[in-house]
């Protein structure tokens, strides 16, 4: 497994939300943007719980005793939850467009 620093999730963040905000400008693929969009914001998230746990590489965390940070840091939904963005979305189902 690869473990990302806090650094990290704060560029790809960054990065991979400024990529969608510049395909949708463009009004390209809705499937790709919506992929773009889903790392964005778990990075951003993982970031922001980093900051709040006051750590800079999850490694520690994940190699710790803390089993609920190890617990939030693998799901995406108990991060959701733990970083207080946990909200009422709706997404449209992803189909095969052509």
């Amino acid at each position: 497994m690869i473990v990302a620093d806090k650094r990290d999730y704060r560029r790809g963040y960054k990065k991979h939300y400024e990529l969608y905000k510049r395909l949708r400008s463009e009004n390209s693929d809705v499937n790709s943007r919506r992929l773009l969009l889903i790392y964005s914001v778990e990075c951003g998230l993982k970031y922001k719980l980093l900051v709040q746990w006051r750590e800079e590489n999850p490694r520690r965390i994940l190699e710790g005793a803390d089993e609920k940070k190890k617990d939030i840091l693998k799901s995406h939904g108990k991060t959701i939850k733990r970083a207080g963005a946990a909200g009422d979305f709706q997404v449209s189902a992803i189909g095969n467009s052509t």
